[in-house]
């Protein structure tokens, strides 16, 4: 496959895994993303961390999940600490930064009822 197959193949790509809830697969193709696309990804991106944290919260009930792990799964780099904490709070995840775990029982509370 050339360069210019995968800079055409790349909107069908991002259509489908949107479409089917592919977070995991979304952000390895946002960080390995040719040229300037990954700007234009930029704007599905809250949409689809948006998908990958309720899906998390929900596949990993009533466990604690590692704060540094789903992270890295919505594309949060190391240096984004403060970022991912602000959005954390701004969708009602519950972390306990002592321990750097995200209580999803509580996160799923929280967000019922709509804190």
């Amino acid at each position: 496959m050339s360069h210019r197959d995968c800079y055409l193949l790349l909107p069908s790509w991002c259509r489908c895994i949107c479409r089917t809830g592919q977070y995991c697969k979304f952000m390895s193709l946002y960080g390995s993303a040719p040229r300037m696309a990954a700007y234009l990804m930029d704007q599905l991106l809250p949409q689809v961390r948006a998908s990958g944290l309720a899906t998390m919260l929900s596949a990993y009930y009533p466990t604690r999940l590692p704060v540094d792990w789903v992270m890295l799964q919505l594309g949060f780099g190391e240096d984004q600490q403060d970022e991912a904490a602000n959005y954390f709070a701004a969708c009602g995840v519950v972390v306990d930064w002592t321990s750097r775990e995200i209580d999803t029982k509580a996160s799923r509370a929280a967000r019922a009822a709509g804190l």
